[in-house]
C-alpha cells in the first residue's frame, strides 16, 4: 500500500515558514528603520532592548568592548524593571570572574556560541558566589545565545540573549533573526558611538575653552588680588568652583601653626554656599580632617569618587551637617605651599551630577595653588611692611605729640594749668571725646574732677563731680590699684562693672580708659576718657597713655613745689609787712619823743636878758645838755637808717615835722 501519512514539507508547512520567514523580515526591517532613526548613544541602546526583549529573547545583556580592550556590561535588559537590575548584577558577577571564558571565545573567534544548559550551572562551574546563583535561580534562564557586534571584521560587542520560558528555544531560525539583528544592532551602536565621540570631543573642546578662559581669569585675579589684598581672595575661590567642581575653600593656617582658619569660600548654589559659610566660619585644628594629611606631608587628596560612609569619618563634625544635604561625589585638597613652607590648603568639591574628577583637574588646581600660594605670600609681605610703616608713622606721631604735651607742661605753673594741658593736648592727642582729670585728696579717699566741662564728667562717672574711691568704677579702680583700665565696650563694661553701667545706660560712650597719675609712692589722680566707638588699644597706645601720665605726674609735682614756695613767699611777706609796720609805728612814736625832748632841752638854755644869777647853774648844767643832745642825734641818725631799710616807707610814710629850735 502506498504511504499516505503527510510529508513534512505540506502546504500548511510551508505556507506557516513562508509566514514566519515573512514575519522575521518585517522584524528586521522595523529594527532596521528603528535603530537608524537616532544617532544618540543612549537612544539607540534603550532602542535595541526594546527589540529585542520579547521579540528575539525574554531577557537581553549588552557587553561592549571599550577603547582600552576591556569589556565591561553597557546594558541589561527584562520586561520587568527589577529582573533587569537583577540581570546586570548577575551580568556584572560574570565579568569579576578571572576568566570570561564564553565571552572570549565569542570575541576571539567572531562567531556565535549557543549555551542550552541552564545558567546555574554554568555559574556554579565558574564558581560564582550563592546570593549570585540565587539571582540566576530567581530569573531561571534556560537557554542562552552569544551573538558578536561585528563592524566590518572588527568586534565590537557581545550580545546574550536569554530564554526563560519553558517551552521556547533558540531554533535555527530563532539564531539567524538573532545574528541578523546583532549586525543591524552593531552598525546602528557603531554610528552612535562615532556620534557620540565627535559629541563628546566638541563638548570636550568647549569645556577645555571655557577652563582655559576661566584659567585665564583666575590668573588675571590672582594677580590683581595681590594688589586688593586677602579680599581679593573672595574672587578666585569663586573662579575655581567654577573651574573645578562646584564649591571652593582657601584656608590658611595660624601664625602658630595650630589651627586652619578660612579666607575665602565659595559654591554655586547659593544655599550650599551658605552652609558652607556656617561650616567654615569657626576655626579648625590643624591635626584634624582631610586637610591634617595635606598639611603635614604636602601630598594633594584626590578622591574622584568618595564614600559618604567613609567621608563622614575624615571630615570634622562641624561638616556633618552640610554632608547631610549634599551628594558630594568627588573631593581634591591641596596644599598651599612657598619658599618650601605649606601655609594653608586650596579644597574643592564636586556634586553626583558632574563628572567624576580627573587628574587633568588635580594639576590644573595645583598650578592655581601655586600661584594663589605665592599671591598670599606678597599680600602678607605688603601688609607687615604696611603695617610697620604706619607703626612707625603712629610712633613717631605720638613721641611729637609728647612732645608737644611735654612743652605744654612746662610752661603749666599750676594744678589748674596742667590740668587743662592735659585735657586739652593730651586727650585730644588719643582721639578721645572726652577727658578728666580726678584729683586724690590729700587723705587718699575722695577723688575731685578738676578743670572739665560738667558734659565730659558726666560721660566718664554719671556720680558727681566729687566721689568716694571706693567706688566700682574705671576710675576709681586705676587710682586704687595704680594700674592702666582699659574697657573697650559696653560688654565688657557691663560684665566688669555692672553697677557703673547701669548709671551710665543713658550715654553714647562706648570705651572708657582711666590711666593712674602718680610718681614714686605718691597718686595724684587719674586720667579718664571715653570714646563714642568700641575700639582696641595696641601696646604703643598704651605705653602713649602712661607716658602722658608720667609727664602729668611730673608736672603736677612742679606745680605743686611751685605753689608750695608762692604760699610761703606770700606768709614771709606779710610777716615782713607787719614787722615793717611794727618798726615804722615805733620810729614815728620815738621821733616825736625825741623831738619833744629837744625842745624841752632848748627851752632850758640860755636866753637873752636873762639874769646873771642864774648864770652858775647855766654853767653846771652845760655838760650835761650836751651830752643829751649828743644822745639825741645820734638816735635821730639811726632812726633815719631804721626808716630807709624798713619797706614801708620813708617816702609813703608821713615825714614828722622838722625839729623847732626856738
Amino acid at each position: 500500500m502506498p504511504d499516505h501519512s503527510p510529508h513534512p514539507l505540506t502546504k500548511p508547512a510551508i505556507e506557516g515558514a513562508q509566514a514566519d520567514v515573512t514575519h522575521h523580515h518585517a522584524f528586521l526591517a522595523q529594527a532596521t528603520e528603528r535603530l537608524n532613526a537616532s544617532i544618540d548613544w543612549q537612544d539607540t541602546v534603550q532602542e535595541a532592548g526594546r527589540l529585542i526583549v520579547p521579540m528575539v529573547a525574554d531577557q537581553c545583556i549588552l557587553f561592549l568592548i571599550g577603547q582600552n580592550g576591556a569589556i565591561h556590561l553597557e546594558a541589561a535588559f527584562a520586561a520587568d524593571p527589577v529582573l533587569a537590575g537583577k540581570l546586570r548584577h548577575v551580568g556584572e558577577a560574570f565579568l569579576q570572574l578571572e576568566h570570561q571564558i564564553q565571552l572570549t571565545q565569542v570575541i576571539v573567534t567572531a562567531h556565535s556560541r549557543h549555551i542550552p544548559a541552564p545558567l546555574g550551572a554554568l555559574g556554579r562551574q565558574n564558581g560564582l558566589s550563592s546570593a549570585v546563583l540565587a539571582l540566576i535561580n530567581e530569573l531561571a534562564p534556560n537557554d542562552l545565545l552569544l551573538v558578536p557586534l561585528l563592524v566590518g571584521h572588527r568586534v565590537t560587542g557581545v550580545i546574550a540573549y536569554i530564554l526563560t520560558a519553558p517551552n521556547r528555544r533558540f531554533g535555527p531560525d530563532e539564531h539567524g533573526v538573532a545574528e541578523a539583528f546583532a549586525r543591524r544592532a552593531s552598525v546602528a551602536l557603531d554610528h552612535a558611538r562615532l556620534y557620540r565621540r565627535v559629541t563628546e570631543a566638541e563638548a570636550s573642546e568647549r569645556r577645555q575653552a571655557r577652563r582655559l578662559a576661566i584659567l585665564v581669569e583666575v590668573l588675571q585675579h590672582v594677580h590683581e588680588a595681590g594688589l586688593e589684598g586677602m579680599s581679593g581672595l573672595n574672587r578666585i575661590a569663586e573662579l575655581v568652583a567654577d573651574l573645578v567642581g562646584e564649591g571652593c575653600g582657601i584656608r590658611l593656617l595660624s601664625t602658630d601653626g595650630l589651627w586652619l582658619e578660612t579666607v575665602a569660600v565659595h559654591h554655586l548654589d547659593p544655599l550650599m554656599l551658605h552652609r558652607l559659610q556656617s561650616s567654615l566660619a569657626a576655626r579648625q585644628r590643624a591635626d584634624e580632617g582631610l586637610s591634617a594629611g595635606v598639611l603635614s606631608s604636602g601630598d594633594p587628596v584626590f578622591q574622584p569618587q568618595v564614600d559618604r560612609a567613609v567621608l563622614l569619618q575624615q571630615v570634622v563634625p562641624a561638616f556633618h551637617q552640610t554632608l547631610d544635604v549634599q551628594r558630594i561625589q568627588g573631593v581634591m585638597i591641596v596644599p598651599l605651599i612657598v619658599i618650601g613652607q605649606t601655609i594653608g590648603v586650596l579644597a574643592t568639591q564636586q556634586n553626583a551630577e558632574s563628572p567624576p574628577y580627573t587628574l587633568e583637574d588635580l594639576r590644573i588646581l595645583q598650578a592655581v595653588a601655586s600661584r594663589v600660594a605665592l599671591t598670599i605670600h606678597n599680600i602678607r609681605l605688603r601688609e607687615a611692611g604696611q603695617t610697620a610703616r604706619r607703626q612707625a608713622e603712629a610712633t613717631a606721631d605720638r613721641l611729637e605729640r609728647l612732645q608737644m604735651v611735654t612743652g605744654h607742661l612746662s610752661q603749666a605753673v599750676t594744678r589748674q594749668q596742667v590740668c587743662q594741658v592735659v585735657i586739652e593736648h593730651g586727650v585730644k592727642a588719643l582721639g578721645a571725646d572726652a577727658g578728666v582729670v580726678a584729683w586724690l585728696s590729700a587723705d587718699g579717699t575722695t577723688l575731685q574732677c578738676l578743670n572739665a566741662p560738667e558734659d565730659d564728667v558726666a560721660r566718664l562717672h554719671p556720680y558727681a563731680q566729687s566721689f568716694a574711691v571706693s567706688l566700682q568704677t574705671p576710675l576709681c579702680e586705676a587710682a586704687r590699684r595704680r594700674k592702666l583700665v582699659i574697657v573697650e565696650s559696653r560688654a565688657d563694661l557691663q560684665h566688669r562693672y555692672p553697677t557703673f553701667a547701669i548709671a551710665d545706660k543713658d550715654s553714647e560712650m562706648h570705651c572708657w580708659v582711666a590711666v593712674p597719675i602718680y610718681c614714686e609712692d605718691r597718686t595724684f589722680g587719674v586720667l579718664g576718657m571715653t570714646f563714642g566707638q568700641a575700639r582696641t588699644f595696641s601696646p604703643e597706645d598704651r605705653a602713649f597713655m602712661l607716658a602722658l601720665a608720667q609727664q602729668s605726674a611730673q608736672a603736677l609735682e612742679r606745680a605743686g613745689l611751685f605753689e608750695a614756695e608762692t604760699v610761703t613767699r606770700q606768709q614771709a611777706e606779710a610777716v615782713l609787712h607787719r614787722r615793717a609796720a611794727v618798726v615804722a609805728d615805733a620810729t614815728r612814736e620815738l621821733r616825736i619823743s625825741l623831738e619833744s625832748l629837744q625842745m624841752q632841752l632848748g627851752i632850758t638854755g640860755r636866753h637873752p636878758g636873762q639874769s646873771t644869777e642864774s648864770e652858775p647853774h647855766q654853767a653846771s648844767a652845760g655838760p650835761a645838755m650836751a651830752l643829751a643832745e649828743g644822745q639825741i642825734s645820734r638816735m635821730t641818725a639811726l632812726l633815719d637808717g631804721l626808716a630807709e631799710v624798713s619797706p614801708i616807707g620813708s617816702a609813703d610814710s608821713p615825714q614828722p615835722d622838722p625839729p623847732n629850735h626856738f
